[in-house]
């Protein structure tokens, strides 16, 4: 289950792509309608990819679906929303704030139970999130608070998406078929979005098309990988190996924007990269 972990550090780095040209896309096009074309073109994906394997469409655990789909489709609006209001990589910096409450949940339910926490695994989580304090450097110049707080709460859906997505590996579905129900949840989402206010739908243009295609392709793709991790690998790796995403975002941040890189950053990157090494090395004894 480690090596399928590692499928998460790939999504991290085509979600920030998708972050990347959604943050283009901010100035056109509202999250409802971002939403609304990811969603078509996965859908559209999706059924090919089952009907080549002949996995079936209907499931016997709906609720566990519109459960995911829900908050899924929270955090991305929300995400999409942060990252128009904020530095891209203070955006992923506080949405990768998820991966720690999803342990929290996790020994939560440990506690409950009483079964065996992993503690060193909890304690690199914890070392990652100090790494993303250290990025984000939490001030209150030239931050919009609206901006924190939606990334706040994308983090909370997010990591309720990943418990939900979690529990349908445990149910035994596809990893596809998960996908293609979140995909039809986003379409009908958006689609009900833009008919119900089809005066202010902006349709993409020649200049807003790449970018477009961007969160399109990245963010399909990225869900695909994201979604098999979660479903079939071990879930503590999976949380501490999404925090790789805050490096991507503060790269591609400076990189596109000429956002500063500082030493702090450097020390946090350092910090995230060392807490994914000691998981892998520790869940391979």
């Amino acid at each position: 289950m480690p090596s399928i972990s590692f499928w998460v550090l790939v999504s991290a780095f085509l979600f920030t792509l998708m972050s990347l040209s959604a943050k283009l896309c901010t100035g056109h096009f509202d999250p409802f309608e971002i939403v609304f074309w990811r969603s078509f073109f996965g859908l559209s994906l999706m059924t090919l990819v089952m009907l080549k394997k002949g996995i079936a469409f209907s499931t016997q655990h709906p609720w566990s679906h519109a459960k995911r789909s829900i908050a899924g489709l929270s955090c991305f609006i929300l995400e999409v929303i942060a990252v128009g209001l904020l530095p891209l990589s203070i955006a992923q910096s506080i949405n990768y704030t998820s991966p720690l409450i999803f342990c929290l949940f996790f020994t939560l339910v440990s506690i409950i139970h009483r079964t065996k926490i992993d503690w060193p695994i909890i304690g690199a989580v914890l070392l990652g999130f100090t790494g993303v304090l250290l990025i984000s450097k939490p001030t209150t110049q030239d931050i919009n608070s609206v901006g924190i707080l939606c990334g706040l709460a994308a983090a909370v859906c997010g990591a309720a998406a990943s418990w939900f997505l979690r529990n349908l590996g445990k149910q035994g579905e596809p990893s596809e078929r998960a996908v293609f129900y979140f995909m039809l949840a986003g379409l009908v989402f958006g689609g009900v979005r833009m008919l119900g206010f089809p005066a202010t739908v902006h349709w993409p243009t020649a200049d807003t098309a790449l970018p477009l295609f961007g969160v399109m392709t990245s963010g399909v793709a990225a869900q695909i990988l994201w979604t098999y991790a979660w479903s079939r690998g071990h879930s503590l790796l999976n949380a501490v190996f999404e925090f790789s995403g805050i490096f991507f975002g503060v790269f591609l941040g400076w990189l596109c924007f000429n956002e500063h890189l500082d030493w702090l950053s450097i020390t946090g990157i350092g910090l995230i990269f060392s807490a994914g090494l000691y998981s892998s090395l520790h869940l391979r004894k």
